[in-house]
């Protein structure tokens, strides 16, 4: 499914659908105006009560921007976001299946007729927010299709971790956490990204305000930390006194730095 959703100048904005898992997953895609082939920039949200979400309601300035800088950008709704379907997501691996299954659709269909008729199959960046970093953490430990990864105000790659968070946070309303308390703490060795870091190939660049009450920055440190031991050399910058999402003085310095690292990597 493509359905147009308008022409904004230096791009066109498009709602598509694909089947991952069995499921419809829906994405707003962002198409620079032009020739191509352009370089991909995958986009994947934080976490926020489902019932609160829909992906044509957010706010779309990081699309804007990377679109009317030359990036063919995809923003999906993953599984259990409206308007996508719910499916099995313990731990987030229903997520990473998602983005997986979208990064083999962008190397198998670039350069055909269709949305992604003007992709760069060879040019893939990931961006996460919050959870979508730790979804980008576990998708980069399976698969070296991804050129460069860029981490906003991320979760932990412990699941032991990040398993408190949520449940926190749900409160045992939200069922895609379900069952996750009851892994026992030796199983999440084999289920945790964090274990895996010695099979990123991607270059990556976090960031992490030092006062994120909903994140500590303890999290991104044992993270930059533990990729640095394996010689994964990340770039990791923090922030003194940024909140988890970050107010402009943060983001005059960040937003460079970002473009500044994907053209890096995925234009030259």
């Amino acid at each position: 499914m493509v359905q147009p959703m308008g022409d904004f100048g230096s791009f066109t904005r498009y709602a598509v659908r694909y089947t991952s898992d069995g499921l419809n997953i829906y994405a707003i895609v962002s198409l620079p105006v032009g020739d191509g082939p352009f370089p991909v920039i995958i986009l994947l949200h934080g976490y926020d009560w489902p019932v609160n979400y829909n992906l044509f309601n957010e706010a779309l300035d990081t699309d804007d921007g990377f679109a009317g800088a030359g990036y063919f950008v995809l923003r999906p709704a993953m599984r259990n976001y409206a308007p996508s379907d719910l499916g099995d997501n313990r731990f987030r691996v229903g997520m990473a299946i998602d983005v997986l299954n979208l990064i083999a659709l962008v190397k198998t269909q670039a350069g055909q007729l269709g949305p992604l008729e003007k992709v760069d199959s060879e040019r893939i960046g990931l961006w996460g927010y919050s959870m979508g970093g730790g979804v980008a953490l576990r998708v980069l430990t399976v698969t070296s299709d991804v050129d460069a990864a860029m981490l906003y105000s991320p979760i932990s790659g412990d699941e032991s971790k990040d398993r408190v968070l949520f449940a926190d946070l749900a409160d045992g309303q939200d069922p895609q956490f379900n069952g996750e308390a009851s892994v026992p703490e030796a199983d999440l060795t084999r289920i945790s990204p964090s274990y895996y870091y010695s099979s990123i190939s991607s270059p990556l660049l976090i960031f992490h305000g030092t006062e994120d009450a909903l994140v500590p920055v303890n999290w991104t440190v044992e993270t930059c930390d533990l990729l640095s031991e394996l010689g994964k050399n990340p770039d990791c910058i923090f922030y003194d006194g940024g909140a988890h999402s970050f107010v402009s003085r943060y983001l005059d310095d960040m937003i460079p730095r970002m473009y500044e690292f994907f053209d890096q990597y995925l234009r030259q």
